[in-house]
């Protein structure tokens, strides 16, 4: 189920459909956190922080990223999400700014970062600029 959902938010988002790609990630991150697998997790959060980016938080979204961390257990320079997104946001906020963002995610312990992914907490307006 998460990683239909997740597969749904990414186009969602490239569609600019905002209110379906909400629905996605709170689908998403629940069926995350109920599998307690925390491999899936944290391959969902590059998704939910690019939900995060939409919504016009990229600070935010370079913190969930940094919180993929705690929430694997170990770095993943694998992810293709996380390069491609960190990549733009970096663009976007400038090294110094999304290196400490990503740094404040990854400093989090796992129940913090899990939490802290929560699409729920998104406070920001849908943002078509720059998508992926």
């Amino acid at each position: 189920v998460a990683i239909v959902a997740v597969s749904s938010l990414v186009i969602a988002v490239e569609d600019g459909d905002f209110a379906l790609a909400g629905d996605c990630a709170r689908q998403a991150y629940q069926a995350a956190l109920a599998s307690e697998d925390m491999p899936l997790a944290a391959s969902i959060a590059g998704a939910l922080a690019l939900f995060a980016r939409s919504r016009g938080e990229p600070e935010r979204a370079a913190q969930m990223l940094g919180a993929c961390t705690p929430v694997r257990g170990a770095e993943d320079a694998t992810d293709l999400m996380q390069s491609r997104l960190g990549g733009e946001l970096r663009a976007l906020l400038g090294a110094e700014r999304y290196d400490r963002a990503y740094a404040r995610g990854k400093a989090m312990d796992r129940a913090e970062a899990l939490k802290f992914l929560d699409p729920a907490a998104l406070a920001g307006t849908p943002d078509q600029a720059r998508r992926l």
